[in-house]
Parts: C-alpha cells; sequence; structure tokens
C-alpha cells in the first residue's frame, strides 16, 4: 500500500505542476485528502492494493 500510495503522490504533484491554475496550499492538501480517503475506503472494502490506488486516481483527475 506505501509503493501505490507513493505512486499516487507523485500524481497529485504531476496534476498540480501540469495545472494553469495556481494552486493554494489548502486546495493541495485537500486533493491529497480527497485521494487517501478513497484509497482508505477501497482498502476497507477489501480491494486490492491496485484497485486502492486506481480509486485514488479517479479522485485526483475528477
Amino acid at each position: 500500500m506505501r509503493a501505490e500510495w507513493s505512486i499516487v503522490e507523485a500524481l497529485i504533484q504531476a496534476h498540480i505542476a501540469a495545472s494553469n491554475k495556481k494552486w493554494k496550499a489548502y486546495e493541495a492538501s485537500q486533493l491529497a485528502y480527497t485521494a487517501r480517503l478513497a484509497m482508505l475506503t477501497a482498502f476497507v472494502e477489501g480491494k486490492s492494493p491496485a484497485d486502492c490506488a486506481a480509486a485514488a486516481r479517479e479522485r485526483i483527475e475528477q
């Protein structure tokens, strides 16, 4: 799970860097929190680590 989360964190940073918008600190942390919540929710539902990371990536792209 930690390896999957580190990949998700890198995707969050890349998403923020690629955005035309100037992100405030709380906006970036909120994105990370929602991605983490999606990942942990999928984990509690019994999904595999890859599926958990996929759930987190979906939240980033929204």
